[in-house]
């Protein structure tokens, strides 16, 4: 059983300081609930399956980084990872990753701070895994996943997402297409 909080522990207060001893009241993460910057362990399964996904692959994209949370879940697993992270927010996901990027010295950490459209349009490689965390609007969503396959250039593609209770209403606008 992987015991990843003790795993993170130093890390996952490391980011917390580096954003200021701050974060988004009521904005969850794969880490915390939301209410208290405090580790979650009721997402267990959800932090396992994100863990085993980094440990499998080694190139991978996320939209959203929010704390930088998920990342460091993936680099706990493979510390050789290359990620490339998008996010609007400047409060946070710059300084989450500035750490990581001192932390985790043989990953390689690519940010790109604004609208995740319009920086999927200047990424030029395609990653093993994408994972997408960012905006909550369905028809957002929705073009964040036909971005992605654009970009990806094999004909298998694997796409994980977080929010799964948007994806009724992003699947039907992927079906309706």
């Amino acid at each position: 059983m992987l015991n990843l909080e003790k795993k993170i522990k130093k890390d996952f207060q490391g980011i917390f300081k580096a954003c200021g001893n701050k974060f988004n009241l009521s904005c969850g993460s794969y880490l915390i609930d939301g209410q208290k910057y405090k580790y979650d362990k009721r997402m267990l399964a959800k932090q396992s399956l994100l863990y085993n996904l980094a440990k499998e692959n080694s190139k991978i994209l996320e939209i959203g980084v929010y704390m930088g949370h998920s990342i460091l879940i993936m680099l706990s697993s493979n510390p050789k990872l290359k990620i490339t992270g998008l996010d609007i927010d400047k409060r946070f996901a710059p300084k989450a990753v500035n750490y990581l990027k001192k932390k985790f010295t043989q990953s390689k950490i690519r940010f790109l701070l604004g609208d995740s459209l319009k920086n999927l349009k200047k990424i030029r490689s395609d990653f093993d895994l994408y994972h997408i965390d960012g905006d909550h609007r369905p028809i957002k969503i929705y073009k964040e996943i036909l971005a992605c396959i654009e970009l990806h250039k094999k004909k298998k593609i694997k796409i994980l997402f977080d929010d799964i209770d948007m994806m009724g209403d992003v699947e039907k606008l992927l079906f309706a297409s």
